[in-house]
C-alpha cells in the first residue's frame, strides 16, 4: 500500500506541477492576446482617422476641380467673346479714348488726331497681348 500511496502522490504531483506551468502558460496567452486586442484598437482608429483624411481629401480635390473648371469656363467665354467680337473690342477702345486722350488747344487738330489713334491701337495691342496670355494659360492648364 506504501507503493501504491507513493506512486499516487507522484502523480498527482506531476499533475500539480504540469497544472501550474499551464497557468503560467495561460496567463502569457491571456496578455498577449489583451497586448494584441489593445493594438488592433489602435490600429482601428488610425484606419477610421485615415479614412477620414482621405475623405476631407476627396472633397477638397473635388472642390478645387470644380472651381479650375469653373476658372476655365469663365476664361473660354472671355476669350471667345474676345475672338468672335472684335467690334467689342473697339467699342471698349473708344469707350476708353476720352479718357486717355487729352489735347492741347494750341496744337493742330491733325496732331490731336494722331494722338488719339495711337493711344486707340496702344488699347488694342494691349488687349490682343492680355488676350494671348489668357490663351496661352488655358492651354497650359488644359494640358495638365
Amino acid at each position: 500500500m506504501d507503493n501504491t500511496t507513493q506512486k499516487l502522490s507522484e502523480a498527482l504531483n506531476t499533475l500539480i506541477v504540469a497544472y501550474e506551468e499551464l497557468q503560467k502558460e495561460n496567463e502569457g496567452l491571456n496578455n498577449t492576446i489583451k497586448n494584441l486586442n489593445n493594438r488592433i484598437g489602435e490600429l482601428e482608429s488610425k484606419k477610421t482617422e485615415l479614412e477620414t483624411n482621405v475623405s476631407s481629401l476627396n472633397n477638397d480635390s473635388q472642390k478645387q476641380e470644380s472651381d479650375i473648371s469653373s476658372m476655365l469656363g469663365k476664361i473660354e467665354s472671355l476669350l471667345s467673346i474676345g475672338k468672335n467680337n472684335p467690334q467689342a473690342d473697339e467699342q471698349k477702345a473708344t469707350e476708353v479714348k476720352p479718357q486717355n486722350v487729352t489735347v492741347v488747344k494750341e496744337e493742330p487738330a491733325s496732331f490731336g488726331e494722331k494722338e488719339e489713334d495711337s493711344s486707340s491701337s496702344n488699347h488694342q495691342g494691349n488687349s490682343k497681348i492680355d488676350l494671348n496670355r489668357m490663351e496661352s494659360l488655358l492651354s497650359g492648364l488644359s494640358k495638365n
